[in-house]
Formats: structure tokens, C-alpha cells, sequence
């Protein structure tokens, strides 16, 4: 998909736990039609969502979002990040993890390095 002149991509990691928080959502509009928008699973889709479509193809090098080397990361809801990358050679955003930093004892930063090295691992 093309946003603001940019190609925006999904690694798998970022797939899954998007298609993971989607069907949450959609289980709680079913079981509560009108409060489900309320509900912080709700929100976080809702920020993603914006954070993907709008607020990072609109300026993906902001320097709040410099993560370490070549990685950048949203931060939002004062504990997620959302981790990605670009190439302003090619205008491409890879949105590659969420992760919540307080629920690592690594930070997110950490939980992310050892879920990418674990995706990256050979087969045996």
C-alpha cells in the first residue's frame, strides 16, 4: 500500500500480532456491540491503525522515533513501541513489532532483538 509516497510492508511478526489484536477486537464487538470501543484492545487497534495509515508515512524519520541504528519505534499509549524501518532511497516502511515495555525485563527493545534472532534462525 502506498502512503504519502511511501510503500508501506508488514513482516510476519507484525502480521500476527495484528491479525491477533483484530479478531480480539472483533470478539468483544460481538460480545458487547456497544461498549467494545471502550475497551483498551479497541484503542490500541485504533492507534495502530492510525499510526500505520497516517501519523509515520506522513514523516517516518522524525527524530522522537530514532530507536538504536537503523531502527525506529512509535511510542505510544506511554508504553508501546512500535517497531519499523524505512529506506528514503526506495520511500519503503517495513512495520516489523509492537511490543508493551512493561512486560520485559529486557525493555522493548530487548524482547524485540531476541524475537527478530528468533525468526532469523536457520532451520536444522
Amino acid at each position: 500500500m502506498e502512503i504519502h509516497g511511501w510503500r508501506t510492508f508488514v513482516h510476519p511478526l507484525f502480521e500476527k500480532q495484528l491479525e491477533r489484536l483484530t479478531r480480539q477486537v472483533e470478539r468483544l464487538e460481538v460480545r458487547d456491540p456497544k461498549g467494545y470501543a471502550a475497551h483498551p484492545a479497541t484503542k490500541l487497534l485504533a492507534t495502530i491503525n492510525y499510526l500505520i495509515r497516517e501519523a509515520i508515512p506522513r514523516d517516518p524519520d522524525r527524530a522522537e522515533w530514532r530507536a538504536s541504528g537503523y531502527w525506529l519505534a512509535a511510542r505510544f499509549h506511554g508504553r508501546y513501541r512500535l517497531f519499523y524501518r524505512i529506506s528514503r532511497k526506495r520511500q519503503v516502511i517495513v512495520y516489523v513489532w509492537v511490543r508493551n515495555d512493561h512486560n520485559s525485563r529486557t525493555g522493548a527493545f530487548g524482547a524485540f532483538r531476541a524475537a527478530l534472532m528468533g525468526v532469523a534462525r536457520p532451520a536444522r
